[in-house]
């Protein structure tokens, strides 16, 4: 990846186009939207927003680690809006996240997206993990849920 490549994908802050799945709260999964679902980004993120107003410990699962194509997706607006959530609620994520995971292999992430995702959950206060697959994310999860 060349120089400029990488700056311009510095400017990319990092949001996967993927839906909430709350249905194993106190663990979020990230997921694929469906093959021609229609998603509501505001809808995921009231849910996400009274998650945080639960005021209960919760750990996020993407089901898969991003790739530079996620981030085409999301436009500037919507990376706006996520990076002022992010901000507004940074306080709440690093007291009630008790870690953002992966499903994949650190080694096969491209290092300027493993870099971009390290720096976000730096600055919200979030632990990143990593799991070879969902089964031992979900054990991971649980792991950081009952170690507080």
């Amino acid at each position: 990846m060349t120089l400029t490549a990488l700056s311009q994908f510095n400017d990319v802050k990092l949001e996967m186009a993927m839906r909430l799945d709350l249905d194993e709260l106190p663990i979020i999964w990230m997921r694929d939207h469906d093959e021609g679902e229609v998603h509501d980004d505001e809808e995921d993120n009231r849910r996400f927003l009274a998650v945080l107003q639960r005021g209960e410990p919760f750990v996020m699962i993407a089901e898969r680690a991003p790739s530079l194509p996620d981030f085409a997706k999301v436009d500037a607006e919507e990376r706006r809006r996520r990076a002022k959530l992010l901000k507004d609620h940074r306080r709440d994520l690093a007291r009630l996240c008790r870690g953002m995971i992966l499903v994949g292999r650190a080694a096969n992430l491209p290092m300027p997206i493993r870099k971009g995702i390290e720096a976000i959950s730096s600055a919200a206060g979030i632990a990143l993990l990593f799991a070879d697959s969902e089964p031992a994310a979900r054990d991971l999860a649980r792991a950081r849920l009952a170690d507080r």
